[in-house]
């Protein structure tokens, strides 16, 4: 039977327009990504405004200026239905 783990990973972005690019690991033993979601403290300009690029693997799975907020779970969404 295989297990849940739960990983979060944080991006710290400072100023206005500012890129970020981030590396991060998952356990060795994840066999499959099950969701990923976006939050943000601003979550009013993550929707807006917020894009990114996800690459998992060396294959991109969201491509660049790929919309935040189709990656967001809100009080409409439950979070089992986030992508």
């Amino acid at each position: 039977m295989m297990s849940t783990i739960e990983k979060r990973f944080d991006i710290q972005i400072a100023t206005k327009g500012q890129t970020v690019t981030g590396k991060f690991e998952l356990d060795k033993m994840a066999k499959v990504i099950k969701g990923i979601k976006v939050t943000s403290d601003r979550e009013d300009l993550l929707f807006y405004r917020g894009t990114q690029k996800i690459e998992i693997n060396g294959k991109e799975r969201f491509e660049e200026n790929y919309e935040s907020k189709n990656l967001q779970c809100s009080l409409n969404v439950d979070v089992r239905y986030c992508s």
